[in-house]
């Protein structure tokens, strides 16, 4: 009888034990706030920016010098480093030579 009930009540405990889990795991992936930075080093036209997309839809955006200049590579590492001031990690980060794209999660 001691057994019957031990085994229920672990059963009621797992199967609690889950569902919290999986709710509060829907819960964070649902309150997840991504930023998009876009650094664009054209030489075209003075066109070299970096272009940032908050998640409320604002935008930002900072001139950059042309193109490779180690100017840019500091000025792009430090908006990186105030966005994570703000709250924001970087997750994902890809380019080729006149674009790269960083997204940001808000932590």
């Amino acid at each position: 009888m001691k057994n019957t009930k031990t085994k229920f009540f672990s059963a009621i405990t797992i199967a609690t034990m889950i569902i919290f889990l999986c709710s509060a795991s829907k819960n964070q992936q649902s309150n997840s706030k991504y930023l998009t930075m876009q650094a664009i080093e054209s030489a075209l036209n003075g066109g070299a920016k970096i272009v940032i997309a908050f998640p409320d839809g604002q935008t930002q955006e900072f001139d950059l010098s042309k193109q490779g200049s180690s100017e840019n590579a500091s000025k792009i590492n430090k908006v990186i480093n105030a966005l994570s001031e703000k709250g924001y990690e970087l997750i994902s980060s890809n380019g080729l030579q006149v674009t790269a794209t960083y997204i940001f999660v808000k932590k």
